[in-house]
């Protein structure tokens, strides 16, 4: 518990703002100022920046800077943001760094101490059970001894380092998030205090995931048809081949209101109306309309469309287009054909009969005059 009074400097910090907040008149005059206004125009030591202090409820200092005197520091959390510090006098000046490897023994996480040569001088409880005892060197500690180095020769010019790093335990290697906070002491000796987090299983499902949906993307990519994701009628999400029907690029697409897609408002809002009757019931729908590119050309499409969830429609639907344009042509062309050729052999002044297999195919209203032959 930190006890303020008019001898104790006492002062609240800012981790956010870095910046001291509000000081006693003893914190002023340790820090050599007249006014709290003077104090909170302070720019704190660099290295505090660097030092979890959630995870550590005492380090040592000397204040200020053209003060001889050695200090220990114990703070206290008040809210999300904000410190409050109380400076204690220390005449033995290994006394904090004793206590803060103490600290790390006790703590909870999993966490190790090493000096500027590499070594390990203390780990908390949590590290020692999971780690081998023959780990006593930084560069051991980790798979690629390679990248160990490098960040090793990164922290001689930095403060601190995090990232994601393969290293070896009792149960084999697995992922750690690591975070290194580099500490000064007021001697000018220094120690590397490691942080780790097992993420092994998250960044393995992690992977996991990314493969299926480049899997799932290679699929949708080299799809014959359109395939777009719908929510609210905008355009989550579309293959090329969705791209390459409508001549829009994916940024035109996506996010955008489907409308544009269709060759007028009265077609957009009666094909909602029918689709998603049918789709909030569960079912798949299906349709053949004329749609619009991008350049304002028609084209007969063929959707079909289903709801990814339907016991949650808000997710929305995916919605397959077929470009069916040159078929419809091809259809209505021979209906027109067939059409013609009927009227032929309607209107025709001599009796026409198409044979098959022997058998007789349609004929004209003439050949029905005739005595019905069924095989020649």
């Amino acid at each position: 518990m930190i006890i303020s009074h008019k001898q104790q400097p006492v002062w609240c910090y800012n981790i956010e703002t870095k910046c001291f907040v509000w000081g006693n008149k003893a914190a002023w005059l340790l820090w050599g100022c007249q006014t709290q206004g003077d104090f909170c125009q302070l720019i704190p030591p660099v290295e505090w920046q660097h030092i979890d202090l959630d995870d550590t409820p005492a380090f040592n200092h000397t204040l200020p800077q053209n003060n001889n005197n050695h200090y220990e520091l114990s703070l206290i959390k008040i809210d999300q943001q904000s410190y409050v510090f109380q400076a204690t006098p220390d005449q033995e000046k290994d006394c904090s760094r004793e206590k803060f490897a103490r600290v790390v023994k006790a703590s909870q996480r999993i966490s190790s101490l090493y000096n500027d040569n590499g070594e390990l001088i203390e780990r908390s409880n949590t590290a020692d059970n999971l780690f081998l005892t023959s780990d006593n060197q930084f560069i051991n500690h980790f798979v690629s001894r390679i990248e160990a180095q490098e960040v090793w020769d990164e922290l001689r010019d930095t403060k601190s380092f995090s990232g994601d790093m393969e290293v070896n335990t009792r149960n084999g290697e697995r992922w750690h998030r690591i975070s290194i906070e580099k500490i000064i002491w007021n001697d000018g000796s220094i120690n590397f205090h490691v942080f780790e987090h097992d993420v092994h299983n998250y960044l393995e499902n992690e992977q996991q995931l990314l493969t299926s949906l480049k899997e799932q993307d290679a699929v949708l990519d080299n799809a014959s048809i359109g395939i777009g994701f719908i929510r609210d009628r905008r355009m989550l999400r579309c293959n090329k081949r969705f791209e390459e029907i409508f001549n829009y690029s994916n940024d035109e697409l996506i996010n955008s209101n489907s409308l544009m897609l269709y060759p007028d408002k009265e077609k957009y809002r009666k094909l909602g109306d029918e689709a998603y009757l049918v789709l909030n019931k569960g079912e798949r729908y299906r349709t053949e309309m004329q749609m619009k590119r991008r350049n304002g050309e028609l084209f007969w499409a063929s959707l079909t469309g289903k709801l990814i969830d339907p016991a949650n429609p808000d997710e929305g639907a995916i919605w397959i287009v077929e470009d069916i344009h040159e078929f419809k042509l091809a259809q209505d062309a021979l209906h027109d054909s067939l059409a013609q050729q009927q009227l032929i052999l309607d209107h025709a002044m001599v009796g026409i009969m198409f044979l098959k297999d022997r058998k007789v195919t349609p004929v004209s209203y003439t050949h029905l005059t005739l005595p019905t032959i069924y095989s020649v």
